[in-house]
């Protein structure tokens, strides 16, 4: 049933689909599946496998900082101090906690250190992204961007900044917090960045702005049939990764450089090609890749694979948009972030998140913040 495949499918594969769609193609999903997996391409590169059974290139190690997760999605760094307890930084994670139309969702707030969970949201439907600016949470939960600021230790009732937001009928994908100046407005303050997916290109697959409080919401770029995570760079440019858009015509998955006005070519465009007017995508991906995460670390972009296509952790060179494996073993990777003390911190579809140092003769220094992230 499409009940039976949508608890199989989480949202981010199954933006591809529509319900009529699903119904038609159930069948031979598992088939194609491993097809797709089968053809992947592959990109040989030096590996090592660690205590985790993680493989990365050689020197670098990880531990598991976090399990247990129900089906998380998106995380973010927490201010110092957490608003909540007064104590030291935590780590933020939104996760379906059951199926994907069920209102189930949470926010739950890790402690680092020790591994210990603290739901602070619950009854959410579809939390795909959150992101903290000061004292004020917001959250991308189905069609709505909702903005929850803290009174007394405690998260208040949120304030809807967006509401009935264009999608694809599955879900929305991140929201973030741009560099300080904000490098398409030229304000000398941050703003929020979050996307509409969907079917009618007159209406959607815009990638969007708006201030801290809501106001002034701004088309930025367009042609994003799927636009699911961002991510900046110290220099303050946009990176946007594109997830496919039909099971049959299996177009390649991207990773664009945002520009002002740009149309990515969605939906008279082929994906990974430029057509008149349009931009071609720093790098792709094979069909059904579905890069759900995307952080710049050490020069290169770190790209969440979840699959089903060979699901892994790819790098991409900002110079050549060349794409190579950066680590293996876990199950659906799904979002990256790098911490304040420069590590990399992947997380993983099946319940874990994972921090990964770099190699002892090569010190973990926190990169230049494109935006004022809680200190």
């Amino acid at each position: 049933s499409i009940a039976m495949a949508q608890s199989i499918f989480p949202m981010a594969v199954c933006n591809r689909y529509t319900r009529r769609q699903l119904g038609a193609d159930l069948i031979a999903i598992g088939a194609l599946c491993a097809l797709l997996a089968g053809c992947a391409m592959s990109r040989p590169m030096p590996i090592a496998p660690v205590s985790n059974g993680l493989q990365l290139p050689a020197g670098y190690s990880s531990s598991i900082i976090a399990a247990g997760l129900r089906q998380p999605i998106a995380m973010t760094l927490g201010p110092a101090p957490d608003p909540l307890t007064g104590g030291p930084r935590r780590l933020y994670v939104a996760q379906l906690n059951g199926g994907e139309d069920d209102a189930t969702g949470q926010i739950i707030a890790i402690d680092e250190s020790t591994g210990a969970q603290d739901v602070v949201l619950t009854q959410l439907r579809k939390p795909t992204g959150l992101a903290w600016f000061n004292d004020m949470l917001v959250v991308v939960a189905f069609r709505d961007v909702l903005a929850y600021s803290i009174r007394d230790n405690k998260l208040q009732s949120p304030k809807t900044f967006v509401s009935g937001v264009r999608f694809n009928g599955r879900s929305l994908g991140h929201i973030r917090v741009g560099p300080s100046v904000d490098p398409f407005t030229r304000e000398t303050e941050p703003r929020l960045y979050f996307h509409s997916s969907g079917g009618d290109s007159a209406v959607s697959g815009y990638l969007y702005s708006m201030r801290l409080d809501g106001s002034d919401q701004r088309i930025v770029a367009r042609g994003l049939k799927n636009a699911y995570a961002t991510g900046w760079d110290p220099a303050g440019t946009l990176y946007v990764t594109e997830i496919g858009d039909n099971i049959t015509s299996e177009p390649v998955e991207e990773v664009n450089i945002i520009q002002q006005d740009g149309d990515y070519g969605w939906p008279n465009c082929a994906a990974g090609v430029a057509c008149s007017g349009t931009l071609a995508p720093l790098a792709t991906f094979p069909p059904h890749a579905t890069p759900t995460g995307i952080v710049w670390w050490e020069g290169d972009l770190i790209v969440t694979l979840w699959g089903p296509t060979d699901p892994h952790v790819a790098r991409v060179n900002l110079s050549t948009g060349t794409v190579s494996d950066f680590a293996r073993g876990l199950q659906h990777p799904i979002d990256a972030i790098v911490s304040k003390q420069g590590t990399l911190l992947l997380l993983d579809y099946a319940g874990s998140i994972v921090e990964v140092r770099r190699p002892a003769t090569t010190p973990n220094v926190a990169p230049p913040q494109p935006s004022p992230t809680p200190n």
